[in-house]
């Protein structure tokens, strides 16, 4: 089952959370970065048809009253629910029942990974589900809950010693290359197993629409499905175009979110307006805080470089802010998209320290004149550190990628 346009009219016609504080988000100006914090917030969790209560929850969440904006839950139609986990290594929902009658929901849940283990069951009572081991993103259970109490369930992923994880933006007017680019993360994801270096998931850093509608949020929704890997999304400036539905969250969830893969912390950001919301901006260093974790990469939309306001965010302070926050958090990548090309800066200097970024935006939107490339950056993490390279994946007409002219050297992937 997919999302349709009418699926959550009901949703979108009530007042989302907070909107006493934010009175322009209950006139619909979503294109306000801090609207969209509303709106993530708002789609994190539902009351549906059954009288069950659910949430998606903060790794360490232990109490059901709480929730956290980690994904998308949806009541497709009366009594099935479809949840969409934003992180790649796990997630975690609590159902709660509103009185104590038997009460039995349809769950379905897209966007983990195949060898993920998910479980089921009161606190403390979790049972592991069986795998059905066919490879596909999607999985589905049916929760009985009995005598009022509430019902958990968790997803938890293996760490391999080394792995990667591949990063692109801009899709817009060409969900055709998009989708050829899912299909060769097949290849990826084979080619990353034979090397010792899984692919663990993929992000995806905005403009995965051209005008912000429904059918094109649609398209993409449904190309993720045959995606081999799970996938974590921000939005892009088209992503928000005049957008009054807060389209962008009700099909993906969050734009700004953080979690762990193995061990690197990783934070995607929503910048979709030139902008970071104020409630955003005064988490930075709690979002940035990479903890036990040995790596950081950081990905959002617009280019953050001093003095490129023309690509980059429209306040320079704010940008200056968050690169200070970076530097002192150690990022290991800064990862960007909005302009159409693949382009590195390895060595930024910020204060007494440096940044190393990328923008990657070849995920499918025009490139303007000269040889098109499109593909994916992939992020290596292992003994060595964290290695990134350009992987293209070569348009009709191309028998091979690195073919053709280039004004800029790239760092393009081995075969392996």
């Amino acid at each position: 089952m997919r999302p349709l346009p009418l699926i959550a009219l009901a949703l979108l016609l009530s007042p989302l959370q907070s909107c006493a504080s934010h009175p322009e988000c209950a006139l619909g100006e979503y294109e306000s970065a801090e609207c969209r914090v509303v709106a993530e917030n708002h789609y994190a969790r539902v009351l549906t048809s059954h009288g069950v209560e659910v949430r998606f929850q903060a790794d360490d969440a232990v109490d059901a009253s709480s929730w956290d904006a980690l994904g998308l839950v949806q009541e497709v139609e009366s009594g099935v629910v479809r949840l969409r986990p934003a992180a790649l290594m796990g997630f975690r929902v609590s159902f709660v029942p509103r009185d104590t009658e038997r009460r039995s929901l349809h769950v379905i849940v897209d966007n983990i990974a195949p060898d993920m283990l998910v479980s089921l069951g009161p606190d403390g009572q979790l049972q592991p589900q069986p795998n059905p081991g066919d490879g596909l993103l999607r999985r589905e259970f049916d929760l009985v809950m009995v005598d009022g109490a509430t019902i958990w369930m968790r997803g938890a992923r293996p760490c391999p010693p080394a792995y990667r994880i591949a990063v692109a933006a801009d899709i817009q007017t060409n969900p055709l290359q998009f989708e050829r680019i899912l299909q060769d993360l097949h290849q990826q994801v084979d080619d990353a197993e034979a090397a010792g270096e899984p692919l663990l998931g993929l992000l995806l850093l905005g403009d995965l629409a051209e005008e912000a509608a429904d059918d094109e949020f649609l398209r993409i929704d449904e190309l993720l499905v045959s995606s081999p890997v799970p996938v974590s999304v921000t939005a892009g400036n088209h992503d928000k175009a005049g957008d009054e539905f807060a389209r962008f969250n009700r099909y993906f969830g969050p734009g700004t979110f953080a979690f762990d893969v193995c061990r690197t912390h990783v934070v995607l950001m929503d910048t979709a307006d030139g902008a970071i919301a104020p409630s955003i901006e005064a988490r930075l260093p709690q979002l940035f805080d990479k903890g036990s974790m040995e790596h950081l990469i950081f990905g959002t939309h617009y280019v953050i470089y001093p003095d490129r306001t023309g690509q980059g965010l429209r306040d320079e302070d704010q940008s200056w802010y968050i690169l200070g926050e970076l530097v002192r958090a150690g990022v290991d990548r800064l990862m960007t998209g909005h302009a159409h090309y693949w382009k590195e800066y390895p060595a930024i200097t910020i204060g007494d320290g440096t940044i190393h970024e990328i923008i990657t935006g070849t995920g499918g939107a025009s490139q303007g004149e000269g040889h098109p490339r499109y593909g994916v950056t992939r992020l290596s993490f292992n003994d060595e550190g964290v290695d990134s390279c350009f992987h293209e994946v070569p348009v009709p007409g191309t028998e091979q990628p690195g073919q053709g002219p280039t004004t800029d050297t790239i760092d393009f992937c081995t075969t392996d």
